[in-house]
């Protein structure tokens, strides 16, 4: 038997013994018959697509001679070989899916701007708990609903997915209290006193506030592709997911879209993974009924009064901070984002702030 100056590891055992029945100018089914390998499974070994078994490498050893291991190792050596091959084929392929988003990964720390290709895919996989990158390109995989609204629509799915398995990895690690529908009706009152504070004061206390009625919540940075500003996923009967991406970084866009997503929890949609990608959604609603529920809002409106005077007055009878009047006003088209009450109330929050905070929130094991 020879193996004609060719590496063990590159070929299939069943090569081998092609190479030794042409030197014994037998044929395969006097081969089949002297080692009692059925014809079958020895036209699959010689065609390469079969494995040794133990069985098989038994009989082998006893026809040439040779140790069973020696037939094990081989297929082992192939199996690796081929293994090695297909790992360098998923890297190559998965790296092609992150590359738009490298820079992301960077800015967010999850990978370093000198990593190699095949370090950027680990890294990535393993912060993100999958195992092949290439399934997140699946569009029903953790995205079991999209609200139908061109806006979503328009986002690239591996990066919706490759977002929400970053906020569903984060979100695991967070421990909650079980959900209890009673207590949570008046959560969202209970958060606007964090309104008139900023992310490094807020963050940890919002997300210890959120835990105590069964959120997991997360702050995971806006990925343009996805075109994704929130979302909304139970993970058990008891615990919920809420993510935020605060996509343009103004203080009144935080709070509607946490907001927007808690609405979500207190309606109890179970079933589907709902994402928010347009302010405007509900958006109204949740201002009147929540944010406005001490002050008619429709009348504020309505008398067309959008000054300094009128803007302080409905935020102190509210209890709510200006920007969140102006933010409204100005996603109505009342005011426009030149005018003086705008730029004098507009507050923006800083994206490295929030990610400081969930990095510290984080590190305390919460």
């Amino acid at each position: 038997m020879t193996n004609n100056g060719r590496k063990l590891k590159r070929y299939h055992p069943g090569s081998y013994i092609v190479d030794s029945l042409e030197s014994l100018n037998m044929s395969a089914k006097e081969f089949s018959i002297r080692t009692g390998i059925s014809e079958r499974t020895l036209s699959d070994l010689l065609n390469e697509k079969g494995d040794i078994t133990f069985d098989i490498a038994s009989k082998l050893g006893a026809f040439f001679g040779t140790s069973s291991n020696f037939w094990v190792n081989l297929q082992n050596s192939y199996n690796t070989y081929i293994k090695e091959q297909q790992t360098s084929k998923e890297v190559v392929d998965d790296y092609s899916l992150l590359k738009p988003h490298k820079q992301y990964l960077i800015d967010n720390h999850l990978i370093d701007a000198n990593d190699s290709d095949e370090t950027v895919v680990i890294k990535t996989r393993h912060h993100f708990s999958i195992n092949r990158l290439e399934n997140l390109s699946r569009e029903d995989l953790m995205v079991s609903f999209k609200k139908d609204d061109e806006e979503i629509n328009k986002g690239d799915k591996f990066a919706q997915n490759l977002w929400l398995a970053w906020a569903l990895t984060e979100a695991r690690k967070i421990d909650v209290e079980p959900y209890d529908s009673q207590k949570a009706v008046v959560l969202l009152n209970e958060l606007k006193p964090l309104m008139n504070k900023d992310p490094k004061e807020f963050y940890i206390e919002l997300v210890d506030r959120l835990s105590k009625h069964g959120i997991a919540f997360v702050y995971i940075p806006y990925l343009e592709a996805s075109h994704i500003y929130g979302a909304c996923k139970w993970l058990s009967s008891n615990k919920v997911m809420v993510a935020v991406a605060n996509h343009d970084n103004r203080a009144d866009t935080f709070w509607y879209t946490l907001f927007h997503e808690i609405s979500h929890v207190l309606l109890e949609h179970k079933r589907y993974c709902l994402f928010q990608c347009d302010d405007e959604i509900t958006a109204d609603i949740i201002m009147t009924e929540i944010l406005f529920s001490d002050y008619k809002w429709p009348e504020f409106v309505n008398r067309g009064d959008y000054s300094e005077h009128a803007i302080e007055e409905v935020s102190k009878i509210n209890q709510i901070p200006p920007y969140i009047v102006v933010g409204q006003l100005e996603r109505m088209k009342k005011i426009n984002k030149g005018d003086e009450v705008f730029s004098k109330y507009m507050i923006s929050y800083s994206s490295d702030d929030f990610n400081e905070m969930r990095e510290k929130a984080a590190n305390r094991g919460i």
